[in-house]
């Protein structure tokens, strides 16, 4: 069976009023199921991208489609229905008194039943381990806490699509960890049926995807899978990219693993070599 797209971008042009083009005939396809990262350099159009797919933008030409369905006013209910947005600030998303009520306030917009709109709140704090928190205010949170229940908002509307634009760059190293940890246990769990798109700078968040796309100046630079991208030093820093850790060290040992590895890994691969 050919697998769906979740996302199918065809020459599509952007650009702000009076200003240059952001996106210059770009065509990208995004498979169902797919961990997508979209990286590139400040200005590159990675979060335009972003607000170009839930409508918040529109193009000057080209055409989105998102299962199927042509982006425009008509679908633009279905659209922003399968897609979901965690943004890099997630301040930015609370609307409610309390952790719980920040929740519920999509599923309020949707008209969900109070009974079943509890056991969904419930469900979606769970899983994002922040069940203990479901009466403190936003406030009082630490980043990373934050941006938990920023996605657990998200989750309770039961997206088919996530995006995530520079969702970890402005967390600490621990808050930074925790979501990623928990975006993988979210994969892993819902498989083909969640469509991840993380929008970032940062090489190491890049390597936990399927598969890299690069934008530089509003085009497709490259579209390759994180180990192959990884060989690539000179593309990389032609972009102002910097390799994943793992990988620089790993390339620059005299004999080098035959996939690319996480720290864990790697320091077990070391490890081995040694005996």
């Amino acid at each position: 069976m050919a697998m769906k797209n979740a996302l199918a971008i065809h020459n599509l042009n952007f650009a702000y009023e009076d200003g240059p083009a952001i996106l210059r005939d770009f065509s990208l396809t995004v498979p169902e199921g797919q961990w997508l990262a979209v990286v590139g350099h400040n200005g590159s159009g990675k979060s335009t991208l972003s607000k170009l797919l839930l409508g918040l933008l529109a193009a000057q030409s080209g055409e989105m489609k998102v299962f199927d369905r042509v982006l425009s006013e008509e679908t633009l209910p279905f659209v922003r229905q399968q897609i979901g947005l965690v943004f890099q600030n997630p301040d930015n998303q609370f609307v409610g008194a309390t952790v719980a009520d920040d929740v519920a306030f999509g599923l309020e917009n949707k008209q969900v039943d109070p009974g079943a709109m509890q056991a969904t709140i419930d469900q979606v704090l769970a899983q994002v381990g922040m069940t203990d928190y479901a009466d403190r205010q936003p406030d009082t949170l630490s980043g990373g806490q934050k941006q938990r229940v920023a996605l657990a908002s998200v989750l309770a509307l039961q997206p088919k699509v996530i995006i995530l634009d520079e969702a970890t760059a402005m967390l600490d190293p621990a808050g930074k960890a925790a979501v990623l940890q928990l975006l993988q246990k979210l994969k892993a769990r819902y498989q083909k049926d969640l469509t991840l798109i993380m929008v970032t700078h940062d090489m190491e968040e890049a390597a936990l995807a399927d598969r890299v796309v690069g934008l530089e100046n509003g085009q497709l630079a490259f579209d390759e899978q994180p180990g192959a991208l990884f060989q690539q030093g000179e593309l990389l820093a032609r972009l102002g990219l910097a390799r994943p850790f793992t990988s620089a060290l790993a390339n620059a040992l005299p004999v080098q693993p035959t996939a690319q590895m996480n720290e864990q890994e790697l320091l077990a691969w070391l490890s081995a070599s040694k005996r």
